[in-house]
């Protein structure tokens, strides 16, 4: 079979992998260099000739320290970044079910790079097509800058305005590497998951996937357009720019940028409800039947926050008053009603450690998948729920299922070195990970997780809100989190405001 494919700007040769053959590096967009920094992404330039394909596209920019240093010094960062990858095991035959892969990083880091994230399994195992790519992060992808000039009113949603360039990039090409435009599942974790729910709430995108898979979710996914100004004003003086906003930003390198990240709160940048390419929270458009029709599956682990822990020193020392009065300060105004359940309930955890860690685990994550499935449930669409139970022997078991431990079992990449480094060599591996692999492998195909590895996985409905739940023995329980989400529901309706994660 020849490596080399046309595409619709040109031909493209890629190399063989094991069994499957990989295409890497491929542009969906021009650079957004010079005049294009904080603009919507532009079709690529057409090429003469073959272009290689065989090695990952730069890494977008940001902070060096939040990528692994052997990818950033194999592939590198760069604003040149628009570059998607695609694993497929034959380009004959019949179209196949194609697999779409959307990076996390709290919106400022990643790259489709990662070994965790390779998508040779799915090719071969799921006989899918799979693709991942790159899109802008940080402030080169999320800050708001329509206040200083109409040209820039899409800035704060460029890195999504990326993501739908390269969800077109697709319909129009994917046939070509054996891929079926009209069979597409995005699937997406943490910031990947809030950028997938994102698409889902634009009108002209959600024809572009039929189905969708969200890990640990949270519906700090968006901010408003009053927010974001405050965010954008910040950073303008963590930078030092008083004069002349655009200028100075288009002058500055991208590293500089990314780099001032650090200096900002904890998931400043992210989707802007600018009225223009988003006018609404997800979670308002679900409620209003944005998904409905559509096959999903939605799910978190159930130590969500056990990562963040261990770099937490409030949660180092050993000293329960510090621990408390740190979540107490991290969950006002929820904190009054909340405390009696989390502070004197073995059900919680049996330490004090363990149920202050459950508490962060459900603020920042799963109560946000719970409001989802909630409003899920009520709408016509085909939901499955999970939760990710199985605890990691690494760091003395410190991590648990933390925020991302899944991901391995997914992708099937549990022995790379990311996998590795978080799974340990527990012998018990590769059959959750057959059985999850196999999951999201069926559900692209079919749109049903169903199958010959899979224990029989209901459809989440009301009032039993089935949950598959994923550990060393594997079941389904009835609305696992019910009682905690009633505890949050009535704290969030006495506080009077809309629950916020962050």
């Amino acid at each position: 079979m020849s490596l080399v494919v046309e595409t619709k700007y040109g031909r493209v040769r890629g190399m063989k992998q094991g069994n499957v053959y990989v295409w890497k590096g491929i542009p969906y967009a021009k650079a957004p260099v010079g005049p294009l920094r904080f603009k919507p992404p532009q079709p690529p330039e057409p090429w003469r000739g073959i272009r290689e394909a065989t090695q990952f596209g730069p890494a977008a920019p940001q902070p060096l320290h939040m990528l692994p240093s052997l990818v950033s010094d194999e592939i590198g960062v760069s604003e040149d970044c628009l570059t998607l990858n695609i694993w497929s095991s034959d380009l004959r035959g019949p179209l196949k079910p194609v697999l779409v892969w959307i990076h996390g990083g709290a919106y400022v880091s990643g790259t489709s790079a990662l070994s965790l994230y390779d998508g040779a399994s799915f090719a071969e195992k799921g006989n899918l097509v799979f693709v991942s790519f790159n899109y802008r992060l940080g402030p080169l992808g999320y800050v708001w800058l329509g206040e200083y000039g109409e040209e820039y009113r899409a800035s704060g949603n460029c890195g999504t305005l990326d993501q739908i360039a390269a969800l077109r990039w697709i319909r129009d090409n994917i046939a070509a590497f054996g891929g079926d435009p009209e069979q597409v599942t995005v699937f997406g974790q943490s910031s990947g998951a809030g950028s997938v729910s994102v698409l889902l709430s634009i009108d002209e995108v959600r024809t572009l996937f039929q189905r969708a898979i969200l890990q640990s979710w949270s519906t700090a996914s968006t901010i408003d357009c009053q927010s974001a100004e405050r965010v954008t004003r910040q950073f303008l003086k963590i930078l030092g720019i008083q004069k002349n906003p655009i200028a100075n930003l288009l002058n500055m390198p991208a590293e500089k940028l990314a780099d001032a990240v650090v200096k900002m709160p904890f998931v400043s940048f992210r989707p802007v409800i600018d009225g223009l390419i988003l006018d609404q929270p997800p979670l308002e458009a679900v409620g209003k039947g944005v998904a409905d029709g559509k096959s999903l599956i939605v799910g978190s682990t159930r130590d969500e926050y056990w990562l963040k822990a261990t770099k937490e020193r409030a949660f180092q020392t050993g000293d329960g008053s510090l621990m408390v009065e740190y979540v107490r300060e991290k969950t006002m105004p929820y904190w009054p009603e909340i405390a009696s359940y989390y502070l004197n309930n073995q059900e919680a955890g049996r330490s004090l450690a363990e149920r202050m860690k459950r508490l962060m685990t459900f603020h920042m994550y799963t109560y946000s998948v719970e409001q989802l499935i909630t409003r899920l449930v009520q709408r016509p669409v085909r939901l499955w729920t999970y939760r990710f139970d199985w605890r990691s022997p690494v760091l003395q078991g410190a991590l648990g299922a933390c925020h991302g431990m899944e991901l391995p079992f997914v992708f099937h990449t549990f022995d790379s070195p990311l996998g590795q480094a978080r799974t340990g060599f527990a012998s018990d591996r590769a059959v959750l990970s057959g059985i999850m692999h196999g999951a999201w492998s069926a559900f692209a195909s079919t749109g049903n997780p169903n199958g010959p590895m899979v224990p029989t996985w209901p459809n989440c409905k009301n009032p039993d809100r089935a949950c598959m739940i994923f550990d060393r023995h594997c079941q389904v329980k009835q609305d696992p989190h019910r009682k905690e989400r009633e505890i949050w529901d009535q704290a969030v309706c006495k506080a009077g405001i809309i629950h916020s994660p962050i």
